[in-house]
């Protein structure tokens, strides 16, 4: 694999340039702050940025690899739906924010992607519309042919479940209309509504997964 084509996706603070990495957090952002030269180049934006050929130096255990490699990173911080309690406005942010960022990838022809559940922990985004937005991007005519490899890096369990439905789909209708009766029930809390729909359907859900077994 050509290191030069790797290209991660930095979940960004939109206030704090590495978020709290000089305080020891270790969220996503901090953990690529802290192992990468990446911090160096960070400033607060409105949009994203694009750091191309960033040295990465330590390991996930903080010790220092033998052969630092190189990566394009791109920074974008997610809408914050904790606070914006307009739900049509988190759903545009998203959608331009995905589609963004893949077409940074693109243009500088990064071919395996590390992306993840951008905005799904403390800015509160519904995961199962995120994980849809990005497959209806991927699959798209503008990038269904741009990348050989892509990863979500995800080690939430839930989290990943959740993105795992989605990208093994056959059919999204049915995702498309669980994401629908979310904003139709209280579009101002998504993330809210998202967790008391998941433990309504707990059951149903389960059981479709055994039945898949």
């Amino acid at each position: 694999m050509d290191e030069d084509r790797i290209g991660i996706l930095n979940f960004a603070s939109a206030k704090n340039p590495g978020g709290d990495f000089l305080r020891g957090s270790n969220a996503q952002e901090e953990s690529l702050a802290r192992s990468s030269s990446l911090y160096s180049v960070l400033f607060i934006h409105h949009e994203s940025s694009f750091s191309k050929y960033k040295s990465m130096n330590l390991d996930d255990n903080g010790k220092l690899l033998s052969s630092p490699y190189h990566v394009g990173i791109v920074t974008v911080a997610a809408p914050n739906a904790s606070i914006i309690q307009d739900s049509e406005a988190i759903r545009y942010a998203m959608k331009e924010r995905i589609k963004r960022l893949l077409y940074v990838f693109e243009i500088n022809q990064h071919d395996t992607l590390v992306l993840g559940a951008f905005g799904c922990g403390v800015f509160k985004n519904n995961p199962l519309e995120v994980a849809f937005i990005f497959r209806q991007h991927l699959e798209s005519n503008e990038f269904k042919n741009c990348f050989k490899r892509i990863i979500f890096a995800i080690l939430n369990p839930e989290m990943y479940r959740v993105f795992q439905r989605v990208f093994t789909a056959t059919d999204l209708t049915n995702i498309q209309q669980e994401i629908e009766e979310i904003y139709l029930n209280n579009g101002d809390n998504q993330y809210q509504q998202y967790k008391n729909f998941q433990k309504e359907n707990n059951n149903n859900y389960h059981n479709q997964e055994d039945d898949d077994d």
